[in-house]
């Protein structure tokens, strides 16, 4: 993208015109007076010289034109390239393979529970059809009446119980979900305050263009009503103000 910008290019076709405007009236002027040094030819050199500076301005224009879309052009290709490479790090193509690892998961703790409820119900069946007391420290008691029984086993003081995978794939699922929840939010509202940051940025850059473009040497030097049209532009102001 050029160094120069727009504003540049045109306060210089401004100034080359106000200079050749300048020249062919104080030509004129000294014409009127009487003064007899000035020819036609000079007179003619100037107002050539002044339509030349026109037609330089109209290219002025347009190169103006063209700055600025560059300069609108390179905003959305750093703004493009910022995008692609925060969306890399979350690459849906990863879908399936976590998929698989959730299933695997899911699988692994439903098998492990009712393995564990499998063994733990057979050998209290076995534990309990001696028909007379153990002095071992080992009970068993099979649940049974209303209501959902549950069967354990006790050995040297250890309680073991049946466990509920759907239950425990459940509990899984909630915290996962609660978890992303809390980290969701604290993302978003980090993404918020980029997100103002950004309108505070571009908002700031409009008043200095808008300073540079009207020849004003501040941005508070220019009417209210444009500070206002730029922050509401942005989304920096109310509606209404």
């Amino acid at each position: 993208m050029s160094a120069e910008t727009p504003e540049q290019v045109l306060a210089t076709a401004d100034q080359d015109v106000t200079e050749a405007e300048t020249t062919v009236t104080n030509l004129e002027t000294r014409v009127r007076e009487g003064d007899q040094d000035v020819t036609p030819d000079q007179i003619e050199e100037a107002r050539s010289t002044l339509r030349f500076v026109h037609l330089r301005r109209e290219a002025a224009v347009k190169r103006a034109d063209q700055l600025r879309q560059e300069q609108v052009d390179t905003a959305a290709a750093l703004r493009r390239d910022a995008f692609l490479a925060d969306i890399a790090a979350y690459d849906l193509g990863k879908i399936p393979e976590l998929q698989e690892r959730i299933q695997s998961a899911v699988y692994e703790l439903l098998q492990l529970c009712a393995g564990h409820s499998r063994v733990l119900t057979g050998h209290a069946f076995r534990l309990t059809s001696y028909g007379s007391a153990s002095t071992l420290p080992v009970s068993a008691d099979i649940g049974a009446g209303s209501g959902t029984p549950t069967t354990t086993v006790t050995v040297d003081g250890t309680v073991y119980q049946p466990a509920d995978g759907n239950s425990a794939v459940k509990s899984a699922l909630d915290a996962a979900r609660q978890r992303h929840f809390e980290d969701s939010a604290k993302q978003d509202a980090r993404a918020d305050a980029e997100d103002q940051a950004f309108r505070a940025e571009q908002a700031r850059k409009l008043a200095e263009s808008d300073a540079r473009r009207y020849g004003t040497p501040a941005w508070d030097e220019l009417p209210a009503r444009r500070r206002i049209a730029a922050e509401r532009q942005r989304g920096l102001a109310p509606a209404g103000s």
